[in-house]
């Protein structure tokens, strides 16, 4: 009865591990999908209504807690996710100290290659959280159940 019990737990906990990673990827794409959706965000806004950047950052509702904008009068960003590699972290790092000293015509071509950029690093993402989340998170469950069938 032990060993059923010990088995069953083995089992949970190597599924957890692989649901760890997965969640890992997942909330890494959904920090890049709301990068890139600030970007646009500041784009549209920069281009027509001319607003300041600093009340453009202050002012967007973000929807992933682990990408919260919130910044005083004279502070710089830097984001330093752990979610996010070193690449990324500095692009977005020495992106919005770019956009915080540069005037407004250099505002639209630092936006449309910032977005270009961004979108790739979605792509990558992306294809990690496949390659690498889904494929652990259903590794871990069959090591699980295969360590469960050779300890009964």
């Amino acid at each position: 009865m032990i060993k059923i019990i010990l088995s069953i737990l083995i089992l949970c906990c190597i599924a957890y591990l692989g649901y760890g990673i997965e969640r890992y990827y997942k909330i890494r794409l959904a920090i890049i999908n709301e990068y890139v959706d600030f970007l646009r965000y500041a784009s549209r806004e920069i281009e027509f209504l001319k607003t300041n950047i600093i009340d453009l950052i202050n002012k967007y509702p973000s929807k992933v807690k682990q990408f919260d904008l919130n910044i005083g009068d004279e502070s710089s960003i830097n984001i330093d996710s752990k979610y996010l590699t070193k690449e990324v972290n500095q692009s977005i790092s020495s992106f919005f100290d770019k956009l915080t000293t540069t005037d407004y015509n250099s505002r639209s071509n630092l936006l449309n290659h910032s977005i270009e950029v961004a979108e790739q690093y979605r792509v990558v993402a992306e294809k990690e959280k496949i390659q690498k989340g889904e494929l652990s998170r259903k590794l871990c469950i069959l090591a699980g159940i295969g360590l469960l069938i050779l300890s009964l």
